[in-house]
């Protein structure tokens, strides 16, 4: 009786060790996201692909990349026109895993001429960067 008590304790404490280790292991979310990551920007509206890569290059935290493959994640950008152009985005791993999504963001926000890069300029500045910084 005694060496089965023994025996259960062991091989609870053992799995609970080998638990723990896997965890520890595990990409977070977060992970894709940290400073020097490469990301891909996929967006229905070149205009606004283009303001957000001048933006993540002006930004200095991510480096933006020209392919999936060589991407650490991926920014979808789904911009709408209806009064104000509006940007919905949201940060995936390159298997469609979602990492975060972000509060839509539109031009009026932006304060900007140009409409679509008012709205990635609030997106980002609103939106993305205080999320990311906060996570430091």
């Amino acid at each position: 009786m005694i060496k089965e008590n023994t025996f259960i304790k062991i091989l609870v404490i053992n799995l609970l060790i080998i638990v723990i280790s896997i965890c520890s292991y595990a990409q977070q979310n977060t992970d894709y996201i940290s400073k020097g990551a490469k990301v891909y920007i996929e967006s229905n509206d070149n205009n606004v692909m283009v303001h957000s890569k001048d933006k993540i290059l002006l930004w200095g935290y991510w480096k933006p990349v020209e392919s999936k493959t060589e991407a650490d994640f991926i920014l979808t950008l789904d911009a709408n026109f209806s009064v104000f152009y509006t940007i919905y985005a949201q940060a995936i791993t390159k298997d469609n895993k979602i990492i975060k999504k972000f509060k839509s963001k539109n031009s009026f926000n932006g304060l900007d001429v140009n409409p679509k890069r008012g709205a990635v300029r609030a997106l980002f500045d609103t939106e993305i960067i205080p999320f990311i910084h906060g996570m430091n």
